[in-house]
């Protein structure tokens, strides 16, 4: 088995947690356009006298908003806490 630097580990999981994180927000931003929608049109159609649609739409923007704020926007440092808490967990253990 190979052995690779920490410095190449750091760098790999970054990669990972990146890619990974545009593919989630690119799924609920695609779920959030396709609900909107339905709803909408189930809004015009079902009840078109109140605008009722506008309160889940809001509703799911503002949580893709957060996701993307927290779970992408916010990566870089996220993914530097983690990897100094695992160097931290990998010391203690290699001390005791």
């Amino acid at each position: 088995m190979a052995t690779i630097s920490l410095k190449d580990y750091q760098r790999a999981e970054r990669e990972v947690s990146i890619t990974q994180a545009r593919i989630g927000i690119g799924v609920h931003a695609a779920v959030t356009v396709l609900v909107c929608a339905i709803v909408i049109v189930i809004n015009v159609f079902a009840a078109p006298e109140f605008p009722w649609s506008v309160f889940p739409v809001v509703g799911m923007v503002l949580g893709l908003f957060l996701h993307w704020w927290f779970g992408y926007r916010h990566l870089e440092e996220m993914i530097q806490r983690h990897q100094m808490d695992i160097e931290r967990r990998a010391l203690t253990h290699s001390a005791g």
